[in-house]
């Protein structure tokens, strides 16, 4: 008699819906849940443009209902009549096909899934969804782990082969400007994110949460063919272009069914031209209490078979002849001969494989090369010497290496909560290695422990750029800017010069590999640095000989652009060098600036989220008052607001292409983007004469920068300790006596 009335009240409540539902929603999160409706699913359903949908299951309360939700009961899972629901398992994290397939049959161009102890914090706008990316494409080794990405070197997601937890990972990346958009897109999750027992068992107090944070600004990073890591099925962006990806086994455990399937699907995207990518963390995640020595049971083949599958995945084959669904079987069918599942999945897949069929999900085509990856060393010879292999993913006419290292964030501690340190004592070992005695006469001690309101601008990107290889003045730069910017990136000609000057400094520095010829082209940094896609409120730039005081920033107006007061005005009918330093006459003056403007004009159309060429000359005309006038800058300092990234990229790529001279590039594409009454504007000195090093103190006493402060000149290390650091102490850290 009671499963007779489960039966029926089940029946009453097979399906559920709003009463007004969006329709034709494109976007959709799909989830099952044995719980009532959580606060974080209640979350998701109020999400605008998304439509939440939840896969019940045998424990799910039989009311379960949520405004702005559908739910699928099993007897509405039953209804839809998709060859796999029989094959699906009561008490099944799989049951999560069954969504999948319904949210593809009702129009899903993307797919969101994840748990019901997950928030999304950014209302899942991270997450990229048009055609191409710019940003960084991991190089370094065969094997990647997200978390050292954003700046946890210690942790480890669930599903990483063990034997590479303490193997150091490259920070090597390749930069473009259109990579095709990873299909699948992983974020990272803060709070207690996915990790295996062997860490909770170990690393983790069993008495208080778990409350990780990654590192808030780090670029997303995407991963080429060959190149693997596991994801799981928590927080994650599906392209259509990769639902047959959505897939979940249902022979496995629950703790590894979605990191096979990950791997699985990462070694098929390479048949179809696609990629994985990791997004910085756009969610939190509060962990239900449960056994994690159960869970390490659960994980058993994942800890002792994953480098096994690996090994397997990169040396499989397909063949030529077989269409790619004929590859997805094939694929599943191997990986059960091999035991990593059982044959129930091949199945499985094929049933799944005529589901999407059934609904008219399109085959993707396969495409590129399909190489045997039979050794790892193999692989990394092929990936770190073949440039023409990275195109694989999109082709970018623009690509530069980088070294990336994200700034370390605290790791969780079995003993004891972790706390931030802003590393304050760290930073003054820094400045007194760089001045002795010369620091106003005062050892570190003095300043240790006296602070109060210390002030870092960790929202901003400072970029340093190398007019000349001097990578030696590194360790200096370092000392004079770590202890106010939190995220430095430097930029110049020559890697491996870079690397070779600063590998004994006992830290890896963020770098971007680019061709600045003597500074003349040097705002191609400010180029790629935007270009990564770095969560920064803004982008500040400066060069290697430019002291700067960054406590006249607390009065930036960090949403409007920046630059220096030591501005010309050139008339643009006149071709003669009227102005030396402007280089006006020359080919990469007046001649590219007029080219560059033409080239804008001709164009068929200008991107989306670009003002055109005449709203660009009409603000331009605010500084000028005149569209005769040209503006010419002293460019070793300005700013970029985050807002204003992509048309400053686009407007200083089209400079870029015709070589047009830094001083005239750079305040002109931030003129014809700022008004002139929202300008910030930088006070300073530039100063070439032959007593440039008696001036220095004069000038800074008075002035926001000088330039050139070359830091092989003695008389600029002294003015940094005797003049910059004790002000900056007065200024940003706000010391007293104890």
């Amino acid at each position: 008699m009671r499963s007779l009335f489960k039966r029926r009240l089940r029946k009453q409540y097979r399906f559920r819906s709003p009463l007004k539902r969006e329709e034709n929603v494109k976007k959709w999160i799909v989830l099952t849940t044995i719980s009532a409706p959580t606060e974080q699913v209640e979350y998701l359903s109020n999400i605008t443009g998304w439509r939440c949908l939840v896969v019940g299951d045998s424990k799910t309360p039989l009311t379960w209902s949520l405004p702005g939700c559908d739910y699928l009961s099993i007897e509405a899972q039953e209804e839809l009549g998709f060859a796999i629901t029989k094959a699906t398992p009561y008490g099944s994290y799989t049951r999560k096909n069954i969504g999948y397939l319904y949210a593809i049959k009702h129009g899903a161009e993307f797919i969101y899934e994840t748990d019901d102890d997950n928030r999304p914090l950014d209302n899942l706008e991270g997450f990229v969804y048009k055609s191409t990316i710019s940003g960084l494409v991991f190089t370094g080794d065969g094997v990647f782990n997200p978390y050292v990405h954003f700046g946890q070197s210690t942790l480890w997601p669930r599903g990483f082969p063990l034997s590479h937890i303490g193997v150091p990972q490259r920070p090597l990346y390749k930069l473009g400007s259109q990579w095709k958009t990873p299909a699948i897109q992983q974020g990272i999750v803060n709070g207690d994110p996915d990790m295996d027992a062997i860490f909770r068992l170990t690393r983790k107090s069993t008495t208080a949460p778990l409350n990780v944070i990654f590192d808030p600004v780090s670029p997303p990073a995407i991963l080429p063919k060959g190149v693997f890591s596991p994801f799981n099925s928590q927080n994650t962006l599906f392209h259509s272009e990769a639902f047959w990806a959505l897939f979940i086994p249902k022979t496995t455990t629950i703790r590894v069914c979605d990191i096979w399937r990950g791997y699985w699907a990462q070694r098929l995207l390479w048949e179809v031209g696609g990629s994985l990518g990791f997004f910085p963390a756009n969610a939190f995640q509060r962990r239900n209490a449960h056994s994690y020595l159960k869970d390490a049971l659960e994980e058993k083949d994942m800890y002792f078979q994953t480098e096994n599958l690996l090994r397997f995945l990169r040396s499989w084959d397909c063949g030529k002849d077989l269409s790619f669904f004929q590859c997805v079987l094939k694929l599943s069918s191997n990986m059960a001969d091999r035991n990593f599942w059982k044959t129930d999945d091949v199945l499985m897949t094929k049933l799944w494989l005529d589901d999407l069929k059934s609904i008219g999900y399109i085959e993707p085509e396969r495409v590129g090369l399909n190489l045997n990856f039979s050794e790892t060393s193999q692989y990394l010879q092929i990936l770190n010497e073949n440039v023409d292999y990275l195109p694989v993913i999109g082709k970018g006419d623009n690509v530069s290496n980088v070294i990336y290292s994200s700034v370390e964030q605290p790791s969780p501690s079995v003993y004891e909560t972790p706390t931030r340190d802003n590393g304050f004592c760290h930073k003054m070992k820094k400045i007194t290695s760089m001045c002795g005695s010369l620091l106003n006469n005062q050892p570190p001690q003095v300043y240790e422990g006296r602070l109060k309101n210390a002030i870092f601008f960790s929202d901003i990107l400072l970029i340093i750029v190398f007019n000349h290889p001097y990578y030696s003045n590194v360790k200096y730069l370092d000392a004079i800017h770590s202890p106010v910017f939190t995220n430095i990136l430097y930029c110049g000609e020559n890697i491996t010069k870079f690397q070779d000057e600063t590998k004994d400094m006992n830290q890896t520095f963020s770098f971007i590999e680019a061709e600045v010829v003597r500074g003349f082209e040097g705002y191609i940094c400010a180029i790629r640095a935007m270009q990564m896609g770095y969560s920064v409120s803004g982008y500040l730039f400066t060069s290697d000989d430019l002291l700067f005081k960054p406590w006249a920033m607390l009065e930036l107006n960090k949403s409007s652009a920046g630059v220096t007061y030591e501005s010309r005005t050139i008339f643009l009918n006149i071709s003669e060098p009227v102005n030396k330093y402007f280089r006006w006459g020359e080919k990469i003056g007046r001649t590219a600036y007029l080219k560059t403007l033409s080239d804008i004009s001709i164009l068929p159309r200008i991107p989306d989220g670009v003002r055109s060429l005449e709203e660009f000359q009409k603000t331009l005309l605010t500084h000028t008052n005149s569209k005769d006038l040209v503006v010419g800058d002293i460019s070793d300092l300005y700013y970029i607001p985050q807002k204003m990234r992509v048309e400053a990229v686009w407007y200083l790529s089209m400079f870029y292409k015709n070589r047009v001279f830094l001083e005239l590039a750079v305040p002109c594409v931030l003129r014809g983007l700022e008004p002139k009454q929202r300008l910030n504007l930088f006070g300073g000195k530039s100063y070439y004469g032959d007593k440039r090093e008696q001036v220095f103190s004069t000038y800074y006493l008075h002035k926001y920068f000088f330039h050139p402060a070359k830091l092989s000149m003695s008389k600029t290390i002294e003015a940094y300790c005797n003049l910059y650091f004790p002000e900056l102490l007065e200024k940003l850290f706000n010391a007293t006596e104890a």
